[in-house]
């Protein structure tokens, strides 16, 4: 993965990076709850995170849905983009 995510049209340095594991994307947290406006303890209430090297990681589905987005998978730019997050980040790409 890389480190890095483009929120509209700006690339954004993260704090952990993300991955891929059977299918699923999984997102540091903390990066996370940073690119949706909310607390990291909010969004650790709505979704079980998955712990890695002590950092907690979230899948981006999961979270898409507790916030009522949608998700999906560009296979042109190998992203996986959040849809419809209110008027903080339509269309937000997270780059791997």
């Amino acid at each position: 993965g890389k480190d890095a995510w483009v929120l509209k049209g700006k690339l954004l340095k993260t704090t952990a990076v993300p991955y891929i594991e059977n299918g699923r994307a999984y997102v540091a947290a903390r990066d996370l709850a940073l690119l949706l406006g909310v607390g990291e303890g909010d969004l650790l209430a709505q979704v079980h995170p998955v712990y890695r090297e002590g950092t907690p990681y979230v899948p981006v589905r999961d979270v898409a849905a507790a916030f009522g987005c949608g998700v999906e998978w560009n296979a042109g730019a190998s992203c996986v983009v959040i849809l419809n997050f209110a008027e903080v980040c339509i269309g937000v790409p997270l780059v791997w």
